[in-house]
Order: structure tokens, then sequence, then C-alpha cells
């Protein structure tokens, strides 16, 4: 397998993705397959090792690198991402729905548009979607998230002064308890154990031991080979 790492273009999450056998460079654009459908990326790391490469999940495929068509309309995309987004604020707004929206994503046909939000409770929204698939003349698909997602799609610094794992390196989230951090003598302090999302922080996983004769769980060892 040739696995390389790649950012979809509006995010800061790296994946990672079977080149088959393209030969690519760091910050060459390409077209990947997603969970969501083809989307735009850009080349982070254009080889993996494969330790590294076989502790994730079977990566999704690069379909071909990015052609002059391919770009046109990721310039497209991205405009009409942003006009979406600004709608759907000022609609929210105006509705007054108590929502808070992270991330609009278009898919590379411009049939479908997807909009990520966070919010405390149930939301009815049936009138804003109304309006937005008028306005945008879209499918439109609103999906909740958690605030760990939110900060996944965001990104930002933890309190190490690097980028948050959840955007970064790691395939998913990792469950965590106030245990691990009492298991290691931590000062249960929030500013120190809570990460941006308000979370318990992801890294507490990475030394935690049941015993000392166990050895560290496998995702100890991604800080490590980080990409």
């Amino acid at each position: 397998m040739n696995a390389l790492s790649a950012r979809l273009f509006g995010t800061c999450t790296v994946s990672v993705f079977d080149a088959g056998d393209l030969a690519l460079c760091a910050e060459d654009g390409v077209v990947v397959d997603t969970e969501h459908g083809p989307d735009f990326a850009e080349v982070v790391s254009p080889h993996l090792p494969p330790a590294l490469a076989g502790r994730r999940p079977a990566p999704r495929k690069v379909l071909r690198p990015m052609s002059g068509d391919d770009r046109r309309a990721l310039q497209d995309k991205l405009v009409q991402e942003r006009y979406a987004h600004d709608y759907c604020a000022q609609r929210c707004e105006s509705l007054k729905i108590p929502l808070k929206l992270i991330r609009v994503a278009y898919a590379l046909d411009g049939k479908r548009a997807s909009f990520f939000y966070t919010a405390a409770g149930r939301v009815d929204f049936r009138q804003l979607i109304k309006d937005m698939a008028h306005e945008l003349r879209v499918r439109v698909e609103m999906k909740q998230v958690g605030v760990r997602d939110e900060a996944k799609m965001l990104c930002g610094c933890g309190t190490c002064g690097y980028g948050l794992c959840c955007s970064t390196f790691l395939p998913g989230f990792i469950p965590v308890s106030i245990k691990m951090a009492k298991g290691q003598g931590l000062v249960l302090n929030p500013s120190k154990i809570l990460g941006v999302c308000g979370r318990l922080k992801c890294c507490l996983a990475y030394e935690h031991h049941e015993s000392r004769g166990k050895p560290k769980p496998a995702i100890a060892t991604y800080a490590d080979d980080a990409v």
C-alpha cells in the first residue's frame, strides 16, 4: 500500500489515504474518497511508514491528481461554502434558532450541502432548511456534532503548544476517564486536565496503564509518529 497523509481543503484534519500507483509530492492537490463522497485535498506527507499506516483503519483511496478544472471547481466550492455559512448564520439569528454553526461542506457536484452545528438540545430548524434550500438551490443536510467534533473541525493548539491531537494525527476519539488522570498522579485542576473542547484531554490515555506489567496501548505510540 502506498500510504500518504492529506488534508481536506477548508479543514485542518489530516487523514491517511492509499495513493495506489500515483507518484505525488507534498502540497499536491488531489481528489480523494471520503465518507461523504469525493472531495478535494492537499498532500501533507507523500510517504508514510507502513507501520504507522497499518495502525489505522483501512485508508480510503486517492482518486486522481487535481486537474485545472478541479482547481476551478475547488475555488467555486469554497466561495459557495463561505456564502452558505454566512447566510445560515444570518437566518439563525433572524429566526432566533439556538445553534452554533461550525462548518459548511458542499459536495463536489454542488447538489448537496452539509451544515455541521452544535446545540444544547433539540432544535426546530424546519423553516431554516426551507429558507436555505430556496436561497442556495441545494439539498440541505443538518448534522449535529459534539464539542469534541467541533474542536476537531476548527483545530487549534493545546496547552502543550502543539496542534490538537484530534485534528492532526488521531484516527478517532479515545475513551478517556478521570481515573486516568488520578492514576498518573496529576493535579485534578480543570485548567490542567481539560482540553479546548471542555472535555478531558485525549492525551491522558497516552501514559495510562492498568498495571506496570501491561504494555502501553497502541494509541500511545501515535504521538511519536505524528504526521
